[in-house]
């Protein structure tokens, strides 16, 4: 396997911790202001809260490097009907719905404010499956994701202007 090749998996993996980060910093600023646990202490519901949270994010890279893996070495393009996988894209979005679904369900009840965690799991499993697929998908399939050809121009933009400034 090429140099070339790891470098999108470990994009991938970046990403993940990255959400992981962010995750730890939502919790920090806005979840621990608004969750108020019933029957334990903040700190032990925070522990379960963190737990499912990494959950639904290791989902969501399971789900990115399993359309790394189909996209670099199944599917193939000998016509151009057979260029659009993105049904079998969209599809992958299930394994972080459901990890989110299960943290949802298996999380510690609240008395106020589950919003906020169910919304954090949920946008830090989908996003980061979005944001790894679109930055770090096989050259074949790199504008697949939804909004990939606009987020990769920004991407090069912002390369172009640090380029210039240094």
């Amino acid at each position: 396997m090429s140099k070339k090749a790891l470098v999108q998996p470990f994009g991938m993996i970046l990403i993940a911790f990255a959400f992981v980060w962010l995750l730890s910093l939502g919790e920090e600023y806005v979840i621990k202001t608004r969750v108020e646990p019933v029957g334990m202490k903040l700190n032990d519901w925070l522990n379960d809260f963190r737990f499912w949270g990494r959950v639904g994010i290791a989902s969501s890279l399971v789900a990115g490097l399993l359309w790394y893996w189909l996209a670099q070495r199944k599917f193939r393009i000998d016509r151009l009907k057979n260029r659009d996988r993105r049904w079998f894209w969209v599809s992958l979005f299930i394994l972080p719905l459901v990890a989110t679904g299960v943290a949802v369900y298996f999380t510690k009840p609240v008395q106020e404010g589950a919003w906020v965690a169910n919304a954090a799991y949920g946008i830090s499993a989908l996003a980061s499956y979005y944001f790894e697929t679109a930055m770090f998908s096989p050259l074949a399939f790199k504008y697949t994701p939804v909004g990939a050809e606009r987020l990769r121009f920004w991407e090069a933009v912002l390369t172009i202007r640090l380029r210039r400034n240094k």
